[in-house]
């Protein structure tokens, strides 16, 4: 039987956390979905560390994805996100020195793979060569990866299906990511068996719920138009996406 993937989802929109992400988590968070995420982006550390708070108060699991790929920058990020006691830490591509930092604190640490730049974040390379980047981690004891296979422009899913497929059985963590946001990709999500899949931008689009109104339909020109955009979108509709993935999530045997 193979693994059924673990919901993470991501109180974002084009890589940037959504204004107000705690009011949107608490609308929602009565769901049996123990990963909430979000990014280092478009939040402060004040409402990073309530966010983190209210987050582990309800019991669930807090997570931070990095779209940062600066070592010391990115390491600043860590240290404020480890004292708010985040759970664990997705994203960035891989620093030892960001490694040493969360393993001496147990804080499980998952970063990009393969060649990955730009806000939003794309992702580069062959298959094949992220496989062999993604088990040089694994010899330094990296326990898992967040794959943008959705933001590689080529075969999105050839790489997922051939990375789970040769990674997990190494025992090594890996949450697909990077657009996910139709009922199609979730079955084959559940058909690869990864550790788990993020899903964000599409709950504030109405992907699932398309009778709500969407957040923005319009291109989006920057992090603050996202942001702002963010702000018209109710939480009962975040919530009926959520909701028709949950349910759709519960009904798929694997």
């Amino acid at each position: 039987m193979k693994n059924k993937p673990e919901i993470i989802v991501m109180l974002t929109q084009n890589d940037i956390t959504i204004q107000n992400a705690r009011d949107y988590f608490l609308s929602a968070c009565d769901l049996d979905i123990n990963n909430w995420g979000f990014k280092n982006t478009g939040i402060g550390n004040e409402e990073m560390f309530l966010l983190v708070k209210t987050i582990k108060e309800k019991g669930k699991t807090a997570i931070l994805e990095i779209v940062n790929y600066d070592e010391s920058v990115c390491l600043d990020i860590v240290k404020t996100a480890a004292e708010c006691g985040i759970d664990q830490i997705m994203g960035t591509v891989y620093s030892s020195a960001i490694h040493d930092f969360l393993d001496k604190r147990n804080i499980p640490y998952k970063p990009f793979i393969g060649k990955v730049s730009g806000n939003p974040s794309i992702l580069e390379g062959g298959t094949q060569e992220i496989i062999n980047d993604a088990k040089k981690l694994l010899d330094r004891g990296v326990c898992g990866f967040d794959l943008l296979a959705y933001r590689r422009s080529e075969k999105p899913e050839e790489l997922a299906r051939a990375f789970i497929k040769e990674i997990n059985n190494q025992k090594a963590k890996t949450s697909i990511s990077g657009g996910i946001s139709s009922f199609k990709q979730i079955d084959f999500l559940m058909d690869i068996g990864s550790w788990a899949f993020t899903i964000g931008s599409a709950l504030f689009e109405n992907k699932f719920a398309p009778a709500a109104p969407a957040v923005c339909d319009a291109p989006v020109a920057s992090y603050t138009s996202v942001a702002s955009a963010a702000t018209d979108v109710s939480h009962t509709n975040f919530r009926e996406n959520l909701s028709a993935v949950f349910e759709y999530y519960l009904s798929i045997n694997t």
